[in-house]
């Protein structure tokens, strides 16, 4: 069976759950899992050089419940 997967996300990260396990007096989740396979999409992967395209992704983040940008990506 396949994992499933974002349709459309340039890069997607498979992963093994290792633990689950509630915190906190409002039942919040922490969840500790292995990352066994990355899939990325072909147009971003140069196999000559072995690296992935970071400027080509618009990659978000999130900080403190806030979806961020990230604007500058270090080499």
């Amino acid at each position: 069976m396949r994992p499933p997967r974002v349709a459309l996300a340039p890069v997607a990260m498979e992963c093994k759950l290792e633990r689950d396990f509630t915190v906190g007096e409002f039942d919040d989740h922490v969840v500790w899992g292995r990352v066994v396979r990355f899939h990325i999409r072909d147009d971003l992967y140069d196999l000559e050089k072995g690296y992935v395209d970071t400027a080509a992704l618009t990659p978000v983040g999130r900080l403190a419940a806030e979806y961020t940008p990230i604007e500058n990506i270090g080499s």
